[in-house]
């Protein structure tokens, strides 16, 4: 048995699906120099963040990046971390020379409780000009922000979901990696799902309140059900500097498609969350996004 199913919700709390909120924010930047980004913009404007906060406001970058699990958590000794529970989404583009006065748009999603933390980020987001960004320093200067949603999935679902909904594309707009491993082919539909709902049932236990569930019996039962029609993943490097490290690292990842079709109910929610907070490794940094196209 997958241990993934081992632990299920009490018919009596709250579940992942239910509890799972997020706060998305739209920054905008002004570049004020002529200068170069790295193709992925996401990780540096992330590494600056940190490096910011670290000084800062340390207790903020606790909560943010290092998601330590305190001693007397009833799961410390089942998992090392906390998910980090927010998200950076920069629009993918290979663009990499920039003039004085473009504009950069950076998504922020925050997840759960620290979705207030927002009023306290903003000074460090002010800051970001003296640290710079990427390996050139690039000097961007916060120009205004606006509120994009404040949601939980279940209110939203009679809006998104069409009643005529069966099929549809998962189209993966960035790098996604499930493991150390690179697949032949790319993973299947079955296992991305699983990790995705892993993902969920983690960020809602630790982020918003919820019982620890990492399956609910009804995806459980619906995944068998699921029927993919159309498999066109590719696998992609992109570089990225780590200001960690002081060095280009590559990212590795599946970009592309996958068709199904014959999609239970039960899995339109979890399909429906996973384009708000992605999927696998490095997804606090825009990896792992996906859109998906009803058909």
């Amino acid at each position: 048995m997958n241990n993934i199913s081992l632990l299920l919700p009490s018919k009596s709390l709250k579940r992942p699906l239910d509890a799972l909120s997020w706060h998305t924010f739209q920054l905008r930047y002004r570049i004020t120099q002529d200068t170069w980004l790295p193709p992925h913009k996401s990780a540096a404007w992330r590494g600056t963040l940190g490096h910011i906060l670290k000084d800062k406001a340390p207790y903020i970058y606790d909560r943010l990046f290092e998601c330590k699990i305190p001693v007397t958590h009833p799961y410390a000794g089942r998992f090392r971390t906390m998910p980090n529970p927010y998200i950076v989404h920069i629009p993918e583009t290979q663009k990499t020379t920039y003039r004085r006065g473009e504009i950069l748009h950076v998504n922020l999603t925050l997840i759960g409780e620290c979705a207030d933390f927002f009023p306290d980020l903003l000074g460090v987001l002010n800051k970001m000009d003296g640290r710079g960004l990427g390996p050139k320093r690039a000097r961007i200067s916060l120009i205004d922000f606006k509120s994009l949603s404040h949601e939980t999935l279940r209110e939203n679902l009679p809006a998104h979901f069409p009643n005529t909904f069966n099929s549809c594309y998962l189209h993966f707009n960035s790098p996604m990696r499930l493991g150390k491993q690179r697949e032949k082919d790319g993973p299947d539909l079955q296992k991305i799902l699983l990790r995705l709902a892993e993902r969920v049932a983690l960020q809602a236990h630790f982020h918003c309140g919820s019982e620890l569930s990492l399956m609910h019996e009804e995806i459980l039962e619906a995944l068998p059900k699921i029927i993919p029609f159309e498999h066109k993943l590719h696998w992609v490097h992109r570089p990225r500097f780590s200001t960690r490290y002081g060095k280009s690292m590559p990212i590795g990842g599946w970009m592309g498609k996958i068709g199904c079709t014959r999609v239970p109910q039960e899995l339109l929610p979890l399909l429906q969350i996973g384009q708000h907070i992605h999927i696998g490794k490095g997804s606090t940094w825009g990896l792992g996004r996906y859109t998906l196209e009803y058909l």
